[in-house]
């Protein structure tokens, strides 16, 4: 009796929730280096992946207009880099939408969504051409830029996902590089 009492006391001390044993009698335990389990992703996580691919879409829309209307070189410039990038970024939350399994989100018929309802001035810079659009297309873009970036840094101050938040932090950083160039476009 004192033996299986000593054997059962053993493998209930002797790891802890925050430990890894590599014998089942608790033999060889040492810290766990990541107690939550892994990369599990959180609340704030998922929803950045379900939310976030809107406003990075219209991002390159935006890059993907001024491709087809713009003649300055700065500004096409920008927008193939911005394309090419963003691209790869919606990429990359695509699949983590699809390996985390989050469901589609559904929208209220109350509540409006960018595409369906757009920005006066989005419309507008549809309507432009040469300087106009320029000017008006690289102030759409740094506001843009500053809500990707404010979203980007939010998930990384709450998110758990250390392969989400590498790449959130990785577009803020961009974002920063790229309201750098808009500003200093000459338009």
């Amino acid at each position: 009796m004192t033996v299986m009492v000593a054997v059962l006391a053993t493998t209930l001390v002797g790891c802890g929730d925050d430990e890894v044993c590599s014998q089942p009698d608790g033999a060889g335990c040492h810290p766990d280096p990541d107690p939550s389990g892994g990369d599990d992703p959180n609340e704030a996580d998922e929803q950045y992946v379900q939310i976030s691919g809107d406003s990075i879409g219209g991002l390159r829309r935006a890059a993907d207009l001024a491709l087809e209307t713009s003649d300055s070189v700065e500004v096409l410039d920008l927008a193939a880099d911005l394309a090419a990038e963003l691209t790869d970024v919606a990429d990359q939350l695509a699949t983590f939408e699809e390996e985390w399994d989050l469901p589609e989100i559904v929208y209220d018929s109350a509540v409006s969504l960018p595409q369906q309802d757009p920005n006066p001035s989005w419309q507008r810079l549809e309507d432009l051409d040469g300087a106009e659009f320029d000017a008006l297309w690289a102030q759409l873009v740094a506001e843009s830029l500053d809500s990707v970036a404010s979203s980007a840094k939010t998930v990384v101050a709450r998110g758990s996902n250390a392969a989400l938040q590498e790449l959130a932090e990785d577009l803020a950083e961009d974002c920063a590089d790229w309201t750098d160039a808009v500003e200093a476009l000459e338009v």
